[in-house]
C-alpha cells in the first residue's frame, strides 16, 4: 500500500509539471526550464497506465460499474 502512495505521490508531481509546462511564459527563462520538466509527460502517463486496475477494464474502456 505504501508503494501505491509513493507511486500516486509521484504521479502528483508530474501533473503539477505538466501544468507548469503549460503555463510558462514565453521568454529566455521558460526555455531554459522547459527541458527539466519534459520528464513529466513520459512520467503521468507511464504511472496512470501502470497503476490501471486490470479488473476494471472491460472491451477496450472502464466499466462504470464496481
Amino acid at each position: 500500500m505504501a508503494k501505491d502512495r509513493y507511486l500516486q505521490a509521484v504521479r502528483g508531481l508530474a501533473i503539477a509539471a505538466v501544468v507548469l509546462i503549460h503555463c510558462l511564459p514565453v521568454s529566455n527563462t521558460a526555455i531554459a526550464v522547459r527541458p527539466l520538466l519534459n520528464w513529466a509527460v513520459a512520467t503521468f502517463l507511464f504511472l496512470s497506465g501502470y497503476l490501471t486496475d486490470e479488473t476494471k477494464v472491460a472491451g477496450g474502456g472502464y466499466s462504470l460499474e464496481g
